[in-house]
């Protein structure tokens, strides 16, 4: 569980994980109720954290692929308590970036997508692109 330490107004490091992994269910319905119960348990608490990040779920494979950003500190302890959850299985760190305040592609916000893309072979490096996209588009719109 995520020590609480208000909405974290770190001066110190920031990090982006891109990881992946499993749900250890039996079957897509089953996995599709385990993501509904962790969504309503724990994103709010992600917030008060200033974790922010995208979750893409395939649920053929029960598979996630995860962008995780924030303090450091709070983003490897909630890879680590996912990683121990009894819930998941496989997990991988995919990618891992220190990044500076006001390089957040999340700004503490979360997403969750649905894809049938093989996520671990698909989504590898999607951190990197989704923060390039993010670079040209506010290059793109910088004076506008």
């Amino acid at each position: 569980m995520l020590q609480r330490a208000g909405l974290l107004a770190s001066t110190g490091p920031l990090l982006r994980l891109q990881c992946h992994s499993a749900f250890a269910t039996e079957s897509a319905g089953d996995a599709v109720a385990v993501l509904t119960q962790i969504l309503a348990e724990r994103w709010a608490t992600h917030a008060e954290h200033g974790i922010g990040g995208l979750l893409v779920f395939n649920p053929t494979s029960a598979s996630l692929a995860q962008i995780l950003e924030g303090p450091r500190e709070a983003v490897m302890q909630l890879y680590e308590a996912h990683r121990a959850s009894e819930r998941h299985m496989a997990c991988k760190i995919i990618s891992q970036e220190s990044f500076s305040k006001g390089g957040e592609l999340f700004d503490g916000r979360w997403s969750v997508l649905q894809s049938e893309a093989d996520l671990e072979a698909d989504l590898v490096g999607g951190a990197a692109r989704l923060r390039d996209a993010y670079r040209t588009y506010a290059e793109a719109h910088a004076n506008t």
